[in-house]
Protein backbone atom coordinates (compact mmCIF):
# COMPACT_ATOMS: atom_id res chain seq x y z
CA UNK A 1 0.00 0.00 0.00
CA UNK A 2 1.12 3.56 -0.92
CA UNK A 3 0.23 6.49 0.83
CA UNK A 4 -1.25 9.25 -1.64
CA UNK A 5 -0.73 13.13 -0.69
CA UNK A 6 -4.70 13.33 -1.22
CA UNK A 7 -5.40 10.86 1.80
CA UNK A 8 -5.67 11.14 5.55
CA UNK A 9 -3.57 9.57 8.02
CA UNK A 10 -4.16 9.30 11.84
CA UNK A 11 -1.87 7.25 14.43
CA UNK A 12 -3.58 3.89 15.38
CA UNK A 13 -5.34 3.71 18.77
CA UNK A 14 -3.22 0.40 19.46
CA UNK A 15 -0.29 2.03 19.27
CA UNK A 16 1.39 3.71 22.66
CA UNK A 17 4.36 6.00 22.10
CA UNK A 18 6.41 8.14 24.54
CA UNK A 19 8.72 10.99 23.76
CA UNK A 20 12.13 10.56 24.79
CA UNK A 21 14.76 13.91 24.27
CA UNK A 22 13.97 14.59 20.32
CA UNK A 23 12.91 10.85 19.61
CA UNK A 24 9.69 8.60 20.24
CA UNK A 25 9.71 5.63 21.17
CA UNK A 26 6.17 3.39 20.04
CA UNK A 27 4.73 -0.01 21.18
CA UNK A 28 2.51 -1.35 19.15
CA UNK A 29 0.01 -3.54 21.16
CA UNK A 30 -1.48 -5.64 18.49
CA UNK A 31 2.16 -7.18 18.07
CA UNK A 32 4.00 -6.04 21.17
CA UNK A 33 6.96 -4.55 18.73
CA UNK A 34 8.48 -1.94 19.76
CA UNK A 35 9.81 1.40 17.14
CA UNK A 36 11.62 4.62 17.48
CA UNK A 37 11.94 7.46 15.71
CA UNK A 38 14.52 10.70 15.54
CA UNK A 39 13.27 14.24 15.52
CA UNK A 40 11.96 14.36 12.20
CA UNK A 41 9.96 11.24 12.57
CA UNK A 42 9.02 12.10 16.11
CA UNK A 43 7.31 15.60 14.99
CA UNK A 44 5.84 13.90 12.03
CA UNK A 45 4.11 11.85 14.87
CA UNK A 46 3.27 14.69 16.84
CA UNK A 47 1.50 16.35 14.16
CA UNK A 48 -0.68 12.85 13.46
CA UNK A 49 -2.04 12.74 16.51
CA UNK A 50 -5.50 13.87 15.35
CA UNK A 51 -6.12 13.47 11.45
CA UNK A 52 -4.17 15.68 8.98
CA UNK A 53 -4.53 15.57 5.16
CA UNK A 54 -1.10 14.27 3.82
CA UNK A 55 -0.61 17.11 1.65
CA UNK A 56 -1.05 19.61 4.41
CA UNK A 57 1.04 17.69 6.59
CA UNK A 58 4.11 18.11 3.94
CA UNK A 59 3.23 22.08 3.45
CA UNK A 60 3.54 22.16 6.86
CA UNK A 61 6.97 20.60 7.24
CA UNK A 62 8.42 22.23 4.63
CA UNK A 63 8.03 25.81 6.04
CA UNK A 64 9.06 24.38 9.53
CA UNK A 65 12.06 22.86 8.24
CA UNK A 66 12.44 25.26 5.22
CA UNK A 67 12.82 22.71 2.66
CA UNK A 68 11.23 22.45 -0.74
CA UNK A 69 7.69 20.62 -0.70
CA UNK A 70 8.72 17.94 -3.38
CA UNK A 71 11.37 16.60 -1.21
CA UNK A 72 9.50 17.06 1.70
CA UNK A 73 6.53 15.10 -0.12
CA UNK A 74 8.38 11.98 -0.96
CA UNK A 75 10.20 11.60 1.98
CA UNK A 76 6.97 11.98 4.10
CA UNK A 77 5.06 9.42 1.42
CA UNK A 78 7.53 7.20 2.26
CA UNK A 79 7.81 7.45 5.38
CA UNK A 80 4.01 7.24 5.72
CA UNK A 81 3.55 4.16 3.97
CA UNK A 82 6.45 2.43 5.72
CA UNK A 83 4.27 3.41 9.38
CA UNK A 84 0.83 2.11 7.07
CA UNK A 85 2.32 -0.88 6.16
CA UNK A 86 3.57 -2.07 9.79
CA UNK A 87 0.11 -0.76 11.41
CA UNK A 88 1.17 2.09 12.95
CA UNK A 89 -1.05 4.78 11.49
CA UNK A 90 -4.52 4.76 9.45
CA UNK A 91 -4.90 5.79 6.36
CA UNK A 92 -8.36 7.53 4.97
CA UNK A 93 -9.72 8.07 1.50
CA UNK A 94 -10.50 12.00 1.80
Amino acid sequence: MNVRIDQWVVVSPAVFAASLDESAVLLDIQSGRYFEFDAIGSDIWTRIAQPRQVDALCADLATAYDAPLDRIQSSVLTFLTHLAEKGLIEVRDA
